[in-house]
C-alpha cells in the first residue's frame, strides 16, 4: 500500500514538474521580447531602462540559468516578483486572501494558497493527472458536506443564453455539487471558451451569478450575459509604472 502511495506521488511530481518546464518554454517562445513588452507598457522605450528589467528579472542570463531559477522558485513557493504592484507575488497573494476557509479539490489551488494565513480544505478522491485534481464518487460525496460562500469555477465553453459545458465526466459532476452548495457561483471564463458547447451541460446561466472575463470577449455576449441578470467583470490589465517612477540602477 506504501509502495502504491509513493508511485502515486512519484508521478504527480513528475507530471507538476512537467508542466512547469512546459510552461517555462511556452512563455520564451511567445513573440516578442518580455522586457521591451513590460516597457512598452510602461510607455517607455528607452535602451537603458530595457537593459534594467532584463537584468532585475534575470532575462539577461542563459536559458539553462533561467529555466533553473524559474523551477527552483516555484519548488519553492517563490511566485516571482510583480512589476505592475512593485512586490513579490506571494506577498501580493497572501495580503489580500487571508483569514479564508478553502474548499479546493485543486492540488495547485492548494499550493497557491498556502501562503497566505487560511485554512485549507482539500477534497480527497481520486488524482486527475490531467487537471491536477481529485475526482470521482468520494470527492463528489465529501463536497456534499460542505456549503460555501462564493464558488469558483471555470468551464470549458460557455454560451451565455444557455449555460457552461464540459467534456470530462469526472468534473462536471463536481462542479454542480459546488454551485448547487454555494450561495454565490462566480465563473471565470476567458474569451475563448464563449460560444462553445461540450459533451455535458453542466450549469444553466440562472445559476451564475458573477463571471470574470477579459477584453476579447464580444460586446454581444457581455449584453447577453447582463440581460440573463449575470453580474460582468471584465479584466483589464492595469498600467505599468512610467519610468519616470520605476526605480533606476545606479
Amino acid at each position: 500500500m506504501l509502495a502504491f502511495i509513493a508511485q502515486r506521488i512519484g508521478k504527480a511530481v513528475v507530471v507538476l514538474l512537467a508542466i512547469v518546464v512546459l510552461n517555462f518554454f511556452l512563455i520564451r517562445m511567445a513573440p516578442g521580447d518580455p522586457a521591451q513588452v513590460m516597457a512598452g507598457e510602461a510607455g517607455a522605450s528607452d535602451k537603458i531602462f530595457v537593459a534594467q528589467l532584463r537584468e532585475k528579472f534575470g532575462l539577461d542570463k542563459p536559458l539553462p540559468v533561467q529555466l533553473y531559477t524559474y523551477v527552483k522558485g516555484i519548488v519553492t513557493f517563490d511566485l516571482g516578483f510583480s512589476f505592475r504592484q512593485q512586490a513579490p507575488v506571494a506577498k501580493l497573494i497572501a495580503e489580500r486572501c487571508t483569514g479564508l476557509t478553502i474548499l479546493t479539490n485543486s492540488a495547485l489551488t492548494c499550493l497557491e494558497m498556502s501562503h497566505g494565513q487560511n485554512t485549507i480544505i482539500g477534497i480527497g478522491g481520486e488524482y486527475d493527472s490531467v487537471t491536477l485534481s481529485f475526482v470521482g464518487s468520494q470527492a463528489e460525496e465529501m463536497a456534499k458536506s460542505y456549503f460555501v460562500d462564493q464558488a469558483f469555477l471555470t468551464t470549458k465553453g460557455l454560451l451565455p443564453a444557455d449555460g457552461t459545458y464540459e467534456s470530462a465526466f469526472a468534473n462536471f459532476r463536481l462542479k454542480q455539487i459546488i454551485a448547487e452548495q454555494a450561495v454565490e457561483t462566480v465563473l471565470l471564463v476567458d474569451h475563448t471558451k464563449f460560444g462553445h458547447r461540450a459533451l455535458s451541460k453542466v450549469l444553466d446561466i440562472s445559476q451564475i451569478h458573477q463571471i470574470v472575463t477579459d477584453e476579447g470577449t464580444p460586446r454581444s455576449h457581455l449584453t447577453a450575459l447582463r440581460r440573463n441578470g449575470v453580474n460582468v467583470h471584465v479584466a483589464r490589465p492595469s498600467k505599468l509604472e512610467s519610468p519616470q517612477h520605476a526605480p533606476h540602477a545606479n
